[in-house]
């Protein structure tokens, strides 16, 4: 929620009461419907975000995630923004299946949904909030709290006059008894009156005021006092005549034309800043307009800052967005009504538009089914119209439909949102795109400057030619023919968009260098900033002699894409530039085989790539070496991001000696498997002051990150103090770079003060995190003791590693007392003294006993209460994790959430201590597998303390004898707590073969959330609860016997149990409401469970029985009757009943075998299944990283490029990146100044 949370939130009495009130509602559990209603502009949306965010600070939920509704809901819309908040992509396409995928999301954790400006009845199912999630909605009326069933309303009043006046004086900086307060005397105070209380209008009209004359404040009082009313609605009037005083104060035509502009979307909508700059440069000098694009682009930005400072235009968190406030969207309609700018937003259909449709201006119609038909659309004074369509049908327009307008400026018929995210892929476009075929009477819209037809097919397209005026040209993810000759012919033409099209005759190429006159073309698979080349297949033996606007482009461009590049080019530089490429920012080649290095300056002088930011080189298979550099002209000293990945004969990097890459943030490199040379010397890596991101992948041969020979040099120039290398550092990932014997030399670890995650994977060869050769060599004690301090640290993930000894030489002593998570697996040489002595201080490691080397939280010291996650699997000897002495006065408050232990066959205890020395009330999940000595799970003193477990999986645990153990005396715990586990809700349990009852003890409210329940191949097991009489000699009374217990298990699996008789036994009474029951191989089971014919009975939805003794079946349907049919041998003399018997069980053995080989092919079919979805998940990882390259291109240097495109940048990694099917279709994008 720090994303939503707002800088300039003031409390109110108001606002205070209901801040207060909905945090209480927030607190309280029982509520998960939560109504807030007040005024439109009172601050609702304000104030809901700041209660989201202090919940999350609380706390209260594991996640706050929040949607703008809005007046006309849709679905995906609403999802989308839900998806945005979790991090989640939706690649379904169906509403149900993208509502199905957020359920699953939001069930895992206590969710709070905020609902901003609900306006009916919303069916949660439908968007995919499940019923555990807490909603928040707040609504302009009472009355839809009431029809969404809100357990509690709260309502935002409208401030009262001091309050009124206190914001006002804030926001138009004005200060008691201040000479400029004292010559506006009672003025401001009448103003702020006239606002009526109304934030919104209080806010507008005081920062329109603010810092203006005498003479303009009494003349806005003068103004107002002249309002009148709007349908009887006082309040509303005042906000509207605010609003329309600020408006009239803007001082140019522009802003006053783009306030109204954004008004023609739909209500709260996100508006991208790009659609505004081509829709008002459309309107033309009418508009205030005049230049060329970038021109207008720069004038838009400044007037986007000038209307959010007057705040008739707010701030998305996206910041190439903005969004009107639904009042002041109301208002701006009907300033334009008022101006003779007749603008129409109806909703889905025309039927609002009256008769007088001839004085339009504007219309706009969002979400509609159909275009409305000609005889509604004869408006000659028309000069723009927006058509946005949901509907999947093709549109067939007349040819006479814009006979009747031809004064159109600005047209645009759109399948996609105005938003770069809901881009498709050039796959699913050619085979879904609805058809829009082009109606002859387009060619009478002589005055049409823009024209945007998105995401469509529209076949030939040749027609367009004759539009003489047109100036901007989008046809965003369309389909069509071919590019029309004709295009080259529009003199005027400055933008065309031709982003994601599928373009199936001829080649582009010929059409667009003859359009010398534009200055933004947008073509391929990705937009980028201006003055930016992105070309595929380009044959680079034609920049020699080509004179064409391509090779203009190339020597001019600050971002350059190359991709299968031809023609026999060895390097880029000199190669391609012999002047070095100064100017450019982003550079990445992909697939470019014949390259062998990027730059060789062996024979020149000239510096390169001086101003580079971001160099990204991908499946360069025929890539050597990257710089040749012996002049020292690539300093790279303005580089943040470097990516080389696939590159499969690259030997060495060779970072140009003299280089200084200080503003370096990222470093990536995977699958060089060649790269044998150390990737640094001391001396460039001292120069990497801003790294925050290191990650490796797959280069197997690499010896050392650091060279090591430089290192000792290094140590020898500078033997008192350590070398200070990588201070920014906060991510280390290193993947299967099998070579590797250590990761950093110990010398530079303790300068590593901002690390925050250390990630090591498959690095069979690796022996320590940090240290030399040396250092580990010849540690024989001697060496001084060195304290390192990773204060920062969070994260530590070491995962087969079958080498590593230790993180560090053992006279090293860390400290990392921020470490949350700790995850350990096959790391067989590892032992429990170096995680306790990586996240201990080293002052607290002089106690640990000899005796204690095999329990990771000994009784030395404070055990590193922090830790929120532990991970161990089949690494180092361990017998236990936590084992307390009776010193401890105090309790020991664990923060640890989830603990999993698997592969541990020393393993015999998970925590002993005295009673109260060490509660785990944040433990959410337990995890025990292969744990074969382990005799007992929960001690008696700490299963008391286990507020919040919810999960328990329980496996191959062979010695296990019980869940809970009993005390010293044998008998079993009494505990202090009401419930004993109240959140539990899954228990797994498999291959336990000493178990014999998994609960088995007195409790008062037993398991109130307990949900599933599995209990596989346990031979000894006879019961899974087993309820006594109070162990502490009070009879359990019949009441409490009625008492229902396992209120909410829906789901039980038993199965291969031989010695299992019943499922539970005890006085107490269950709760029959299971909606799947699974038994197999259990021949001694009773069934007692099952109610008698005089029991009321509400019967399973599911249930599969079968035995391997007696033949007989159990079957209940959806009816209250069952047949339940047991036949043996002895059961009667009759032969022909015997026969029918013998039949029978004929029958039953045919159709057990059946069924069994039917299951047979479940199961190969489900591997079949299983293949398929690990070879997709492999294809979408590949494609994954390539699109992490190709889509989010210059993502780190949005602060060095037009703001209109950052957005894009950022959202482009969703898109899926579709390989070429068709040779013809070309894969090319420029765009020049």
């Amino acid at each position: 929620m720090k994303y939503f949370s707002s800088k300039n939130f003031v409390y109110s009495k108001s606002t205070e009461h209901a801040y207060n009130k909905l945090m209480e509602a927030l607190k309280d559990r029982k509520y998960h419907m939560i109504g807030f209603h007040g005024m439109g502009g009172s601050g609702k949306t304000t104030l809901v975000k700041e209660v989201g965010k202090k919940a999350e600070e609380l706390q209260l939920f594991d996640k706050v995630v929040m949607a703008v509704v809005s007046h006309n809901p849709e679905v995906t819309y609403i999802q989308g923004q839900i998806a945005d908040s979790l991090d989640l992509i939706l690649r379904e396409e169906s509403p149900i299946g993208r509502a199905q995928r957020l359920s699953t999301s939001l069930q895992n954790e206590r969710t709070l949904v905020i609902l901003d400006d609900v306006w009916e009845n919303l069916e949660f199912e439908a968007i995919g909030i499940p019923p555990c999630c807490t909603v928040l909605l707040t609504t302009r009326g009472r009355d839809v709290c009431v029809c969404m069933n809100c357990q509690i309303t709260v309502e935002l009043s409208l401030l009262d006059e001091e309050e009124a006046w206190t914001l006002f004086k804030r926001c138009a900086d004005i200060i008691d008894d201040s000479p400029y307060a004292l010559k506006l005397k009672n003025v401001p105070r009448k103003i702020a009156k006239k606002c009526k209380g109304l934030p919104i209008a209080i806010v507008t009209m005081a920062s329109m005021l603010r810092g203006k004359r005498v003479e303009e404040w009494e003349l806005a009082l003068l103004r107002l006092e002249e309002t009148q009313t709007i349908d009887g609605e006082e309040v509303l009037s005042s906000c509207y005549a605010c609003i329309k005083l600020s408006y009239d104060n803007l001082t140019k035509q522009v802003s006053k034309n783009l306030f109204l502009l954004c008004s023609m979307f739909p209500e709260d909508w996100e508006i991208n800043v790009e659609d505004l700059v081509r829709y008002i440069k459309g309107l033309g000098p009418a508009a205030g307009t005049i230049g060329t694009m970038e021109k207008v682009r720069r004038e838009i930005q400044v007037t986007l800052l000038i209307l959010k400072d007057s705040y008739l235009l707010q701030q998305c968190g996206k910041k190439e967005f903005v969004k009107m406030h639904d009042l002041v969207r109301d208002a701006a309609l009907w300033i334009a009504s008022k101006e003779g700018k007749a603008i129409k937003v109806p909703t889905k259909t025309l039927a609002e538009i009256e008769e007088n449709v001839k004085e339009l201006t504007a219309i706009s119609l969002w979400g509609m089914e159909n275009l409305p038909p000609v005889d509604q659309l004869q408006c000659p004074k028309l000069k723009t119209l927006l058509l946005h369509s949901t509907d999947e049908s093709s549109l067939q327009l007349p040819n006479a439909y814009f006979g009747k307008m031809q004064m159109l400026e600005v047209l645009g018929i759109t399948k996609f949102y105005y938003t770069w995210r809901n881009l498709y892929t050039l796959r699913y476009l050619s085979s879904s795109l609805s058809i829009l075929a082009m109606p002859q009477s387009i060619e009478r819209l002589t005055m049409l400057r823009d024209l945007c037809l998105r995401g469509y097919e529209l076949g030939d397209i040749s027609i367009l030619a004759s539009l003489t005026r047109l100036e901007i040209l989008d046809l965003r993810s369309s389909t069509f023919d071919e590019l029309p000759q004709g295009i080259a012919t529009l003199k005027k033409l400055r933008l065309l968009d031709i982003y994601t099209c599928r373009i199936k005759k001829s080649n582009p190429y010929e059409v667009i260098m003859k359009c010398t006159q534009l200055e933004e073309l947008y073509m391929w698979r990705d937009h980028v900033p201006s003055r930016a080349l992105c070309i595929d297949q380009f044959d680079a033996s034609a920049l020699i002699h080509d004179s064409s606007s391509i090779k203009d482009l190339f020597m001019r461009s600050e971002h350059l894409y190359l991709g299968h590049l031809r023609g026999g080019c060895k390097n880029i530089v000199p190669h391609m530039d012999q002047g070095g490429m100064t100017e450019l920012i982003g550079l990445i080649l992909e697939s470019c085989s014949e390259i062998e290095c990027l730059v060789d300056t062996t024979n020149t002088n000239s510096p390169a790539f001086f101003e580079l930011v971001t160099l990204k080189l991908i499946c360069m298979n025929g890539l050597k070496q990257v710089f040749i550099d012996p002049t020292s002209q690539c300093s790279l000293e303005k580089i943040e991001d470097l990516q080389i990945e696939y590159c499969t004969q690259l030997s060495s990097i060779s970072f140009p000696r003299k280089s200084n890459m200080c503003n370096l943030k990222i470093l990536r490199l995977q699958w060089c498997p060649m790269l044998t040379s150390s990737l640094f010397t001391p001396t460039i890596a001292r120069s990497l002051v801003l790294l925050e991101e290191l990650k490796l992948f797959d280069c197997s041969k690499l010896k050392h990150i650091i060279a090591e020979e430089y290192v000792e040099v290094e140590n020898a120039n500078y033997p008192n103090h350590a070398l200070k290398v990588f201070p920014n550092l906060r991510i280390l990932h290193v993947h299967g770079c099998q070579g590797l014997e250590s990761i950093f030399p110990i010398t530079f670890a303790q300068t590593l003060e901002r690390l925050e995650k250390i990630v090591i994977w498959y690095n069979f060869g690796l022996n320590y995190v940090f240290g030399t050769h040396n250092d580990y060599k010849n540690s024989s004690g001697s060496e001084t003791k060195t304290n390192i301090n990773l204060l920062a640290l969070r994260r530590i993930s070491l995962v087969s590693l079958l080498n590593l000894i230790d993180i560090f030489p053992s006279y090293c002593h860390p400290n990392s007392p921020n470490l949350k998570e700790i995850e350990c697996r096959e790391c067989p040489r590892f032992s429990t003294n170096v995680l306790y002595k990586t996240m201990i201080g080293s002052d607290h490691q002089k106690g640990r006993m000899a005796t204690e080397e095999r329990v990771i939280f000994p009784d030395s010291g404070e055990p590193v209460l922090a830790l929120e996650c532990l991970t161990i699997e089949n690494s180092m000897v361990l017998e236990g994790i936590f084992q307390l002495q009776a010193e401890k006065q105090s309790p020991l408050n664990s923060s640890l959430s989830h603990l999993c232990l698997k592969e541990l066959p020393e393993l015999r205890l998970i925590w002993k201590g005295p009673k109260d020395i060490l509660t785990l009330q944040k433990l959410k999940s337990l995890v025990l597998v292969g744990c074969r000595n382990l005799e007992t799970i929960f001690s008696p003193t700490i299963v008391g303390s286990l507020a919040e477990l919810s999960e328990l999986v329980v496996s191959k645990c062979e010695k296990l004898e019980n869940i809970i153990c009993s005390d010293q005396d044998g008998n079993l715990s009494t505990f202090s707590k009401p419930v004993c586990f109240p959140l539990l809700s899954i228990v797994h349990v498999f291959q336990c073969n000493n178990l014999k009852c998994l609960f088995s003890h007195s409790l008062p409210s037993p398991f109130p959330e307990l949900e599933f329940i599995t209990v596989e191949e346990c031979s000894e097991i006879e019961q899974v609860f087993f309820f006594n009489d109070d162990d502490r000699g009070q009879h359990v009374t019949e009441e409490n016997k009625q008492r229902l217990i396992l209120p909410k298990l829906r789901e039980v699996k038993l199965v291969c149990l031989p010695n299992f008789t019943e499922f539970c036994r005890g006085p107490y009474k269950l709760q029959q409401n299971v909606k799947h029951y699974t038994v197999r191989h259990c021949p001694k089971y009773t069934y007692a469970w099952f109610p008698t014919e005089n029991q009321e009975w509400n019967p399973f939805s599911s249930i599969h029985l079968q035995s391997t003794g007696d033949v007989w079946e159990m079957g209940l349907g959806s009816s209250s009757t069952s047949t339940f049919a047991v036949a043996t041998s002895n059961s009667v003399n009759d032969p022909e009943i015997q026969d029918k018997v013998i039949k029978l069980e004929t029958n039953l053995e045919s159709e057990r075998q059946r069924r069994r080989l039917m299951a047979l092919e479940l199961q190969v079919e489900s591997e079949r299944r299983r293949l398929i979805e690990l070879k997709l998940e492999a294809e979408q990882e590949r494609r994954r990283i390539m699109e992490e390259t190709l889509l989010s291109f210059f993502h780190k240097m949005l602060g060095r490029v037009p703001q209109q495109f950052s957005y894009l940048l950022s959202q482009t990694r969703l898109a899926q990146n579709e390989e070429n099917e068709d040779q013809t279709l070309f894969d090319v994008s420029i765009q020049s100044l």
